[in-house]
């Protein structure tokens, strides 16, 4: 009758352990997963400029459409392999922007810009990214999986965006 307790609590000490190492090894590694997924959608993003700017320097004009731009660069397929020609890449959504910062629609043609949301927010990911005509990425903690309804303002910084590089 001894044994029986000794080594209920003997269990019960190991599971104790073995919580408190999973209470601090799984948020680190779902934050290593969400920080390679972002830095994914990141390349993805600077992938879709770089697809932007081909078809700009051959045409004159810019697509604004993902489904469009996969279509138009699946002759580059190795050069634009980071594009997310389904909409989703990373644990990402990818789509355009459609509505500038002032409340109209972007002008096709002539300007574009695209972003980036986690599928599901703070497992896939927490920031929202987006990309302008110059190549550069704005990121933001959006506070969900929502795409952006419009570019969000003339400076994206002042608005609370960082600029994460081009």
């Amino acid at each position: 009758m001894k044994g029986i307790p000794s080594r209920l609590s003997a269990l019960i000490a190991a599971l104790t352990v073995l919580g408190l190492v999973g209470a601090f090894l799984l948020p680190r590694r779902f934050q290593d997963n969400r920080d390679r997924n972002e830095s994914l959608a990141v390349r993805a993003l600077l992938a879709l400029a770089k697809g932007e700017a081909v078809y700009h320097e051959a045409s004159g004009s810019y697509l604004g459409d993902l489904a469009a731009l996969s279509d138009a660069m699946a002759a580059h397929a190795e050069a634009f392999a980071d594009l997310p020609h389904s909409g989703r890449k990373a644990g990402y959504r990818f789509g355009g922007v459609e509505i500038d910062e002032t409340g109209r629609p972007l002008p096709r043609g002539r300007r574009f810009a695209y972003y980036a949301v986690p599928e599901t927010y703070h497992v896939t990911g927490v920031r929202t990214l987006l990309v302008d005509p110059e190549g550069l990425v704005y990121a933001k903690d959006a506070g969900s999986s929502l795409p952006p309804t419009a570019w969000p303002a003339s400076d994206p910084t002042a608005a609370g965006w960082v600029i994460l590089g081009r």
